[in-house]
């Protein structure tokens, strides 16, 4: 049976990195994104309704803080989910029985005094931070943090790398903060730009 199971991890693990190559190369390659109309609160909800049992299996709880009626963006919604998973899911697998996992979707004055604002979602957890050498080369493609408390985690290196280009093609951008000891929490935002329905 443990052999069985270890087999299906590995698949598992092998789907996962074929979907991420999949989705980095389209990425890159710069194809055209599906965009339709999509509120960034819904989407959070939709994620975290999903991944709730992963959570529950890794002892956290996974908690939604996100005002109602935030704007409809024009998005590629398949690409967005797609980050804003990838962000939760690495807190579930590096931060296990931490307690809480908080996705918050909310405005702020975009960034370098642009005018207007961006929508922003975060995922904050309470794990064990990253060091500070490491937070520099976060998004970069198959680069995984070194630190002993994440040694036994499987992982391509691709899920952070995505979030950023994912970001970058909607005009956005995606950051870390971190602390050691004390959590992190992960960032990606893309420019308020509501869609106008009038003129779809």
């Amino acid at each position: 049976l443990d052999y069985v199971e270890k087999v299906q991890r590995g698949i598992e693990q092998l789907n996962t990195m074929v979907k991420n190559l999949l989705d980095l190369g389209r990425l890159e390659a710069g194809l055209e994104l599906m965009k339709s109309p999509v509120r960034l609160d819904s989407l959070a909800d939709a994620v975290l309704r999903d991944l709730s049992p992963m959570a529950e299996e890794s002892g956290v709880e996974l908690v939604l803080n996100a005002p109602n009626k935030m704007p409809y963006l024009n998005l590629d919604n398949a690409l967005m989910r797609q980050a804003i998973v990838n962000l939760v899911t690495n807190a579930i697998k590096y931060a296990p029985e931490s307690g809480r996992i908080t996705l918050s979707v909310y405005r702020q004055p975009a960034p370098n005094g642009l005018v207007g604002e961006e929508i922003v979602a975060s995922v904050a957890d309470n794990g064990p931070g990253i060091p500070p050498e490491e937070m520099t080369r976060l998004f970069e493609k198959f680069h995984r943090v070194q630190h002993r408390a994440n040694i036994k985690v499987k992982g391509s290196g691709l899920g952070l790398a995505i979030v950023k280009l994912v970001a970058e093609r909607h005009d956005g951008r995606a950051w870390a903060e971190s602390e050691l000891d004390k959590g992190s929490t992960f960032y990606i935002s893309v420019p308020s730009i509501p869609v106008d329905f009038a003129n779809l």
